[in-house]
């Protein structure tokens, strides 16, 4: 899954690129993206998951990218295969998932909010790709 996204730096901005089941019952999400524009360099990359006991549990990993605060056009990507997660800023991977045990398996659909991004619903399975593009 992948979306084209511009960030707005400053403190109180916020975008992120998301994955959440189409049955909306939550969790799990797979968060391509969430950027905080008072850190306009850093990225959070994180998924969600039930527990087998019982309970929710989820893995963040930050990573410092400086090209994220540029204002210009950025591909945030995730790919998306079973028991793996790979992120990619502007196609160099930025990070992976820890918790292979915790990647959703069942159909998700993509959401985004953010500057310049409409929103849109994608029903999406993993290894099927599908991109969100900017409409301008």
């Amino acid at each position: 899954m992948k979306a084209r996204m511009r960030f707005a730096p400053g403190n109180g901005a916020y975008s992120a690129f998301w994955a959440a089941p189409s049955d909306d019952q939550w969790p799990p999400e797979i968060d391509a993206i969430e950027y905080l524009g008072d850190r306009p360099d850093l990225g959070h990359a994180t998924h969600h998951w039930a527990r087998p006991e019982g309970g929710n549990t989820s893995n963040s990993q930050d990573f410092v990218n400086a090209a994220l605060a540029d204002g210009g056009w950025h591909t945030i990507g995730v790919d998306w295969q079973p028991g793996q997660l790979i992120w990619y800023v502007d196609g160099r991977e930025v990070t992976r998932s820890r918790h292979p045990e915790g990647v959703a398996s069942e159909p998700m659909h993509l959401a985004a909010v953010g500057r310049d991004l409409g929103q849109e619903r994608v029903d999406i399975r993993p290894g099927q790709q599908y991109a969100v593009h900017d409409h301008h």
